[in-house]
């Protein structure tokens, strides 16, 4: 897994201890024991950030299937039967039965007028059924990606829900980031110390803000955002040149240190 280091200025928070000792600005806080008795020590809080990101290993696309019908077991029943059509093509083309899942199966009335006012006021009267389901597929092969597209729609998907570059071993990365953002902010740490003349003592709190995943749905960024890309002459050019975006990772923490004067 490539990973590209993005080393981003730790926020140093606050200085604080016994009342009247050094400290920096934003505020100081005058710490103090559980019993009310004074701190031996002067507080010193830190806050690191830290960022990755990673190049991705495997993508997530999502194929729509709709049908309509005047009733709702047909609707489901002709959705159901092109979602068989599609996933049988997309397996032709090599991929596992395991990469491919269907999601959210459902059946939704049409009522009278919907088409000129999709949220009238009032719905009175049903004129029909839509039926859907999502077709899901995953791959370890980035570059079949467009494949898979031009395939789902060609076999009967109305249009693409979406298409993410994600990576599989989210945890490792996670751990990576946090690693770096515990070791910037002790960096930072030690350096404001040693500005402030303060030997450090030792740990007392070690936080995780945050640690968490950023994926960037390509489709959205192809229609600013929403809705389905309906057939796919519109987008075939933009599949074709299709490139893999870097993953972001981040991570957060905060670090409190006991220190004393020198």
């Amino acid at each position: 897994m490539k990973t590209m280091n993005r080393r981003v200025a730790t926020i140093l928070m606050v200085v604080s201890g016994a009342c009247g000792v050094v400290a920096f600005t934003p505020a100081v806080v005058c710490a103090e024991a559980a019993a009310g008795a004074p701190s031996p020590f002067t507080q010193l809080i830190v806050r690191g950030w830290h960022e990755l990101e990673v190049d991705p290993d495997f993508a997530r696309i999502q194929l729509a299937i709709e049908s309509t019908s005047e009733s709702a077991d047909a609707a489901l029943s002709q959705t159901n039967e092109i979602a068989e059509r599609v996933v049988a093509d997309i397996k032709k083309t090599g991929i596992d039965a395991k990469q491919i899942t269907l999601r959210w199966p459902g059946v939704t009335p049409i009522y009278e007028g919907e088409e000129a006012n999709p949220f009238p006021r009032q719905r009175t009267k049903i004129i029909g059924y839509r039926g859907g389901i999502t077709v899901q597929v995953e791959l370890n092969d980035l570059g079949r990606a467009t494949e898979v597209v031009r395939t789902g729609l060609r076999a009967g998907a109305v249009g693409l829900r979406g298409l993410w570059f994600e990576i599989k071993n989210s945890k490792r990365a996670k751990d990576e980031a946090i690693t770096g953002a515990v070791t910037e902010a002790r960096q930072r740490g030690e350096s404001l110390a040693a500005a402030a003349n303060l030997v450090i003592h030792g740990i007392s709190r070690l936080n995780l803000d945050d640690a968490s995943i950023s994926t960037t749905n390509m489709f959205d960024s192809w229609t600013a955002g929403g809705g389905v890309v309906q057939n796919y002459e519109p987008i075939e050019a933009k599949l074709l040149a299709l490139t893999p975006q870097p993953v972001t990772v981040t991570a957060s923490v905060t670090i409190e240190f006991n220190t004393s004067p020198k």
